[in-house]
């Protein structure tokens, strides 16, 4: 009876298991990858008395848009001022690099 219950219990947390050590998940553990980080869910179920976490990639993608911007001249003529990358104090990397 407690063995049933003890399996019943972590069914969960080895079948997860078990799809990462088979490669159905896939983790990637080293390495750096810009706009990547793993995480790790805690997942709870209601009359469960176990949690356990689950693996997970967060990824996001940053554009940087570049604008000019216009203004009109005390003679009212439209005058415009390109705005320039400023890569020194942006903090953000050329797209297709590695940090």
């Amino acid at each position: 009876m407690l063995q049933q219950r003890e399996w019943r219990e972590g069914f969960l947390a080895e079948r997860m298991q078990d799809e990462i050590l088979q490669e159905q998940i896939l983790i990637e553990t080293e390495g750096e990858r810009i706009g990547q980080i793993n995480a790790l869910s805690v997942i709870e179920f209601p009359g469960h008395p176990r949690a356990f976490g689950e693996p997970s990639r967060i990824s996001c993608v940053v554009h940087i848009a570049m604008v000019n911007s216009r203004h009109r001249t005390q003679s009212g003529a439209w005058r415009q001022y390109p705005c320039e990358r400023d890569d020194d104090h942006a903090g953000v990397p050329d797209v297709g690099t590695t940090a």
